[in-house]
């Protein structure tokens, strides 16, 4: 599991109308492209304005759209803002408002955030979010698990194992090396659990076992 191979943006001097770029990156060599600023500001500038100015309607239209789904009564005051900003409760068990019959209420209508983000997983893999970043690790912290069978508990430990197993043994990855981000390893360690419920016998077949697991994860068809 690779990182991808780091792309750096190397400018060179404009001159005479001409915009300068070359990137440098280790698999495919330096690349120098050429071309007017007019020429630049079409092919490069225009499209990525546009492309800010839809996913900002698309925000908001999915932040109205979401706002309706879940109600006034169900918004809490961001602690700290002074600008009115608002966000999901949650009740004494820390679970969402919009909790109900073991799962999401509003799943197909979820907010942007629950659907590209989840702090619990890193409570789940043991572990935090990182330095910077003290309110998402003090919600972190805050995350206890119940467990209806002594199964849940024993999947629960073997996704810490995972992440404990793929941060200390990089070395035994390809390449030598694992992600570095704490979510890359969280979510890793989510993919490949199953590997620590019959954990093979040595740190090499370990490694293996958890590199195949997470092909198999990410060959399986989205819902």
């Amino acid at each position: 599991m690779l990182e991808p191979t780091p792309t750096a943006s190397l400018p060179l001097e404009p001159h005479e109308g001409i915009a300068a770029v070359a990137v440098a990156d280790a698999r495919e060599g330096a690349h120098l492209v050429t071309d007017s600023i007019r020429r630049t500001i079409v092919r490069v500038a225009l499209p990525a304005v546009a492309s800010s100015l839809l996913m900002t309607l698309f925000s908001s239209v999915d932040a109205f759209w979401v706002g309706t789904r879940i109600g006034a009564d169900n918004l809490r005051p961001v602690p700290g803002a002074s600008n009115g900003s608002q966000l999901m409760g949650f009740d004494a068990q820390g679970h969402c408002f919009m909790f109900a019959n073991g799962g999401c209420s509003i799943y197909s209508h979820r907010p942007e955030t629950c659907r590209t983000y989840d702090c619990r997983v890193f409570t789940a893999a043991g572990m935090n979010a990182g330095p910077g970043k003290s309110v998402i690790n003090e919600r972190i912290a805050s995350w206890r698990f119940e467990y209806s069978s002594p199964r849940d508990h024993e999947e629960h430990g073997a996704v810490t194992a995972a992440a404990n197993f793929i941060r200390q043994h990089p070395i035994r990855f390809p390449g030598g090396h694992v992600p570095s981000r704490p979510s890359e390893i969280a979510v890793l360690a989510v993919k490949s659990y199953q590997v620590f419920l019959d954990k093979p016998a040595t740190d090499a077949e370990i490694a293996a076992a958890i590199v195949t697991a997470c092909r198999e994860f990410d060959s399986r068809p989205s819902t």
